[in-house]
């Protein structure tokens, strides 16, 4: 299972966000996480069968998701607490993406304004 995140950015209503990536060769779904109070992960579609897949993704990696409809959009999401018991590798991707920009390798942030610590997430690129 490859586990990784892309895009760190600030979404227009304030809050960090960034894509996180779950692939197990077969299948391949990005994430959004967003950073505020807690940490929320989502992934929604109209097409239930992509978010079935996203959430056996989920499973495979240690997390109960469960698949949900709101309207005519199926979603899955994940909070802070269930995260936390997920494979390490999942657990070390969210610790990244919450980390001050100076803190993570450059990789995970090309193309992302580099700012002060004390400066995230209120100061990303809105995106």
């Amino acid at each position: 299972m490859q586990v990784g995140w892309v895009g760190l950015r600030r979404t227009e209503g304030g809050c960090a966000a960034a894509r996180l990536t779950l692939s197990d060769g077969a299948s391949t779904a990005e994430y959004n996480v967003y950073l505020l109070n807690d940490i929320r992960l989502i992934f929604q579609s109209a097409d239930r069968s992509r978010v079935e897949r996203a959430a056996g993704l989920l499973r495979r990696v240690g997390v109960d998701a469960e698949v949900k409809k709101m309207g005519w959009v199926w979603y899955v999401q994940a909070y802070t607490d269930i995260l936390a018991t997920g494979r390490e590798e999942l657990r070390k991707a969210v610790a990244d993406i919450r980390r001050p920009p100076d803190a993570v390798g450059r990789s995970q942030h090309s193309g992302v304004q580099r700012v002060p610590a004390e400066r995230h997430p209120a100061h990303l690129p809105v995106g």
